[in-house]
């Protein structure tokens, strides 16, 4: 797992400082599971495997359980996809370490880029050195997609965003440690 997650880790941000447009953008996002990996002639989709997703929000109405039960279980890519519409919830998907999450959000990236022209799909590696919270997270995703291209207020007004945040484990926000973490979230929804 380890060479495979590094891998991974690597191929964000170079290409990017390539692009300029969307149309560039959209094309790199489509062929990152089409790259190579470990120097062979297989890539990640020859790789990838489908991860199951359990909704943890629906509420339980059976005698004894609790908010939060395990209620629905079903494909990840899927469930995911379904939610594109759903503009009250944020998605996050959780797993330990090694379980597919950043090959899941690059499969995403392209397929949503493949599949659905009226949405943007903009993946970000939150552990690249690039990537700095700095005052608002509207401020900070302009200035890490300036070099690739600008989110003008056209731009924001007449096209739909998928903002795919990936490594959200890895930026060390703790919801015991301040509140970081807390105004992170506030900002998402």
């Amino acid at each position: 797992y380890a060479p495979l997650a590094k891998q991974l880790k690597t191929i964000d941000s170079h290409e990017l400082h390539e692009l300029h447009d969307i149309g560039k953008y959209r094309a790199y996002l489509i062929k990152l599971p089409l790259k190579p990996v470990f120097n062979e002639t297989f890539a990640l989709r020859d790789l990838y495997v489908e991860l199951n997703a359990t909704d943890l929000t629906q509420p339980s109405t059976s005698q004894g359980a609790f908010a939060g039960e395990q209620k629905k279980t079903g494909q990840l890519m899927q469930t995911v996809l379904d939610q594109l519409e759903d503009r009250e919830h944020v998605v996050f998907i959780q797993a330990e370490p090694g379980k597919g999450k950043t090959a899941f959000c690059h499969m995403l990236a392209a397929r949503v880029a493949i599949e659905r022209p009226d949405w943007i799909p903009v993946f970000i590696s939150l552990r690249d050195e690039d990537f700095v919270i700095e005052g608002s997270l509207e401020e900070s995703f302009k200035k890490y997609l300036q070099p690739h291209f600008s989110l003008t207020d056209d731009l924001l007004q007449n096209r739909r965003f998928l903002f795919i945040l990936d490594g959200f484990d890895e930026l060390g926000l703790s919801p015991d440690s301040n509140h970081s973490f807390k105004s992170f979230l506030e900002q998402l929804s």
